[in-house]
């Protein structure tokens, strides 16, 4: 198992297209990971990463995969993240982030498959747009703060198996 905080020069790894470093002793996320213009992939789930999610994140603009999940992070996660069209699959569950899901979601992560932000501190309502995301196969939301109703999700969404 690696410990420790995740070294700041991989972010000098410019062809870098996966970073897979789950189930480790992790406890950072240097946000020099925002210079990996190759990356597709980030995992990083089952560690004890504490802190929050670097902002710089947002620039990855080739990202399809963000595993954040069973870890110690706080804070929001940076509303630049939910503007990568390219994400397919955020996993986020288990953390402690807080704030609320933009609800131009569904037109911001078009190829969305999978939405796993489970047992944080997420509040506000479930957004609506999540039902214009023909791509989504998972919705995974329990465990939070949010309000109102759940919204309608229909025949737009063709490939949704569960929620």
């Amino acid at each position: 198992m690696i410990s420790d905080n995740i070294p700041t020069q991989l972010g000098l790894l410019s062809m870098l297209q996966a970073l897979i470093l789950d189930n480790n002793l992790l406890t950072g996320i240097p946000s020099s990971l925002g210079n990996l213009s190759s990356l597709t992939s980030i995992g990083l789930s089952y560690n004890n990463l504490s802190g929050t999610i670097p902002e710089t994140l947002a620039r990855l603009t080739n990202l399809t995969f963000l595993g954040l999940g069973y870890n110690r992070l706080s804070g929001t996660i940076p509303a630049g993240l939910f503007n990568l069209s390219s994400l397919s699959n955020l996993h986020a569950s288990y953390n402690d982030i807080h704030g609320t899901l933009p609800l131009t979601l569904g037109s911001t992560l078009p190829n969305l498959q999978t939405l796993a932000v489970g047992f944080n501190r997420f509040s506000g309502p479930i957004p609506g747009s999540l039902a214009n995301i023909s791509s989504l196969v998972n919705i995974f939301v329990p465990g939070n703060e949010f309000s109102g109703e759940f919204p309608v999700l229909g025949e737009k969404m063709p490939k949704l198996r569960r929620i």
